[in-house]
């Protein structure tokens, strides 16, 4: 019997849950940012931040086929030692619990800026963390399932962006290109990569792929 038989999830959900977390709140100020930041540039830099979070994610698929029925911390455990599994348990630890204080400080003031303004700060960091806690709590694949609902009803997202442009794009817009040399894109494209860091959560969500062969 498989370790993770009563949680297990799909291909599409361990993808839209990945997805999910590397877009999150940030699709909403991330075209700001590389504008402010990179100008004319920003396409490019976000296509740099997502070669690279694709390269992470293979090297993850790579790594976690010489143990597919554990986690990077066990895997870390079994192969280097309990100790290397407590610090690597530390480390994770440290990552996820700051992007997780960025996303919840992030989306509570998009919701007080636009949605909510006179309620206080702290009820709707309530609001906003009690049906949080109890979608992780309830498991993975219980997990899986809201981030493939989330992405659905959020389909129309694209059109936020799209629809405005209609009447005033242009493809001169994106003129000129590499207008400060290449030797600045790298760290315009820092922007974009802290939402594509969120792809090292494969790590842990790939024990629970139901069908692991499908991945790569």
């Amino acid at each position: 019997m498989k370790k993770y038989a009563f949680n297990e999830i799909t291909l599409m959900q361990y993808i839209l849950a990945i997805h999910g977390m590397q877009v999150g709140i940030g699709v909403l100020q991330l075209p700001r940012q590389l504008a402010e930041k990179a100008g004319t540039d920003g396409w490019i830099s976000l296509v740099i931040g997502w070669l690279v979070a694709l390269a992470v994610s293979l090297v993850i698929i790579r790594v976690m086929k010489y143990y597919p029925e554990g986690t990077l911390l066990e895997l870390l455990s079994h192969y280097f030692g309990r100790w290397a599994g407590k610090l690597g348990a530390l480390v994770f630890c440290a990552y996820f619990f700051y992007f997780f204080f960025i996303v919840v400080v992030r989306a509570v003031l998009f919701l007080k800026l636009w949605i909510l303004p006179q309620t206080p700060d702290a009820m709707i960091m309530i609001l906003f963390l009690i049906p949080s806690y109890l979608i992780v709590t309830a498991g993975v694949r219980i997990m899986g399932g809201y981030a493939g609902l989330v992405f659905f009803l959020a389909l129309w997202l694209p059109d936020f962006y799209l629809l405005p442009l209609l009447g005033s794009h242009h493809w001169l817009h994106l003129l000129p290109v590499l207008k400060g040399g290449w030797e600045k894109i790298p760290g315009k494209s820092l922007t974009p990569g802290l939402f594509f860091l969120w792809v090292g959560k494969g790590f842990f969500l790939y024990p629970f792929l139901a069908n692991k062969t499908s991945v790569f």
